[in-house]
């Protein structure tokens, strides 16, 4: 049982999203130089690129960030700010915020300025209606398709679940108007993303040890050894299928014993 609560913890460890982090970097070639990757909380579930647009020059930022919150600040770039609009690299004073959601997705060089529509500052255009924006599923990944806005009505969001992980609720959800005062929703919530493992949980053997990769996932490869003066008998190597079950049953260790003289 004690091995069973450390395989879980695993699980959550290993699956955490990687971000590169760096502060007030001149560029993405300094930001690599003076930041690094870190292994993000387990309620941030997404890698964020930060560029203000300051008197002196741009600033860059990289950063683990909730899923929803990162959302929320892209959604933003396009609409006026205080003075001027965001996202307007010719004046100082702008930020600009994109979101990415798998591993290091933020360390290549991303351009928010020039990838982000900018409104210039004298109009203030009627807001376009949107959906609360759908977390990401921890252990997946969201990817939604729109028409100019994030999250406007007609935007469609696709779930998966990494390897090893099972989905379970719907695989999409649509943005679609409403004729009450609740404005736009999503039809269907962000599914979960449960941990798929094999059965029967394997235990360390006598007189020898396993370890695994992916800790008893589907997919996992269980290697098995004995201690010395122990004879492995079995497989030694154990492979957790598609049907969730090992290729065969777990080995077990033998003492080696010598025959007796004549």
């Amino acid at each position: 049982m004690k091995f069973l609560v450390l395989g879980i913890v695993f699980v959550a460890t290993t699956e955490a999203l990687q971000c590169w982090t760096c502060q007030n970097a001149a560029n993405n070639e300094e930001c690599l130089a003076t930041g690094q990757l870190k292994t993000c909380l387990e309620n941030e579930e997404s890698c964020q690129t930060e560029v203000r647009t300051l008197d002196r020059g741009v600033l860059l930022f990289k950063r683990c960030k909730q899923g929803r919150a990162c959302d929320n600040n892209f959604v933003q770039n396009p609409r006026a700010a205080w003075m001027p609009s965001q996202c307007n690299h010719r004046v100082p004073s702008s930020v600009c915020r994109c979101c990415c959601d798998f591993d290091r997705c933020n360390e290549p060089e991303i351009d928010c300025l020039t990838s982000t529509q900018t409104l210039p500052p004298q109009h203030d255009p009627a807001p376009v209606p949107t959906c609360q924006p759908l977390p990401h599923p921890r252990f997946g990944h969201k990817l939604c398709s729109h028409d100019g806005v994030s999250d406007s009505i007609g935007t469609t969001c696709a779930f998966t679940c990494n390897p090893g992980f099972q989905l379970i609720g719907t695989s999409s959800s649509v943005c679609l108007s409403s004729s009450g005062n609740d404005g736009p929703a999503y039809n269907n919530p962000t599914p979960e993303c449960k941990p798929t493992l094999c059965r029967p949980v394997l235990r360390q053997p006598q007189d020898g040890r396993f370890t695994c990769t992916r800790s008893f996932l589907v997919g996992s490869v269980c290697s098995y050894i004995c201690n010395p003066g122990f004879a492995l008998i079995g497989q030694q190597q154990l492979t957790c299928g598609n049907d969730r079950k090992w290729s065969d049953p777990a080995p077990v260790c033998m003492r080696m014993s010598c025959s007796p003289p004549h």
